[in-house]
């Protein structure tokens, strides 16, 4: 991964790596849309293979190859909990903090008129 990246806190990039996955099998083309963009500039270009207007079922393989690649580098963060980012003590996703947090959202259709 090219991941890691600095930023002006000096918290990295990798962490948003599994919630931006999260976000590729969203109902909405403009969230996956934004989710791919996002992840692309974290991994690079050649390391997602992802359409967000494909079947679901690509969406969701898409999704499950960028967590297996993740997760295979929990190692490192290990013992580096931030609970602020949603990573427990052993560098994964706490995956029920997310969840929860994701069902306060309000998922009603929304139509823009051009």
């Amino acid at each position: 991964m090219a991941g890691g990246q600095s930023d002006p806190v000096g918290v990295g990039t990798d962490w948003m790596v599994p919630l931006l996955a999260q976000l590729l099998v969203d109902p909405y083309d403009a969230v996956r849309s934004r989710a791919a963009l996002a992840l692309r500039t974290i991994l690079g270009d050649d390391n997602l293979d992802y359409d967000f207007l494909a079947p679901e079922a690509d969406r969701e393989a898409a999704q499950a190859d960028i967590f297996r690649n993740w997760e295979a580098q929990a190692m490192v963060r290990k013992g580096d909990e931030r609970s602020e980012l949603l990573l427990k003590p052993n560098g994964q996703l706490d995956q029920e903090s997310f969840d929860r947090l994701l069902r306060w959202r309000d998922d009603r259709e929304v139509f823009l008129s051009e």
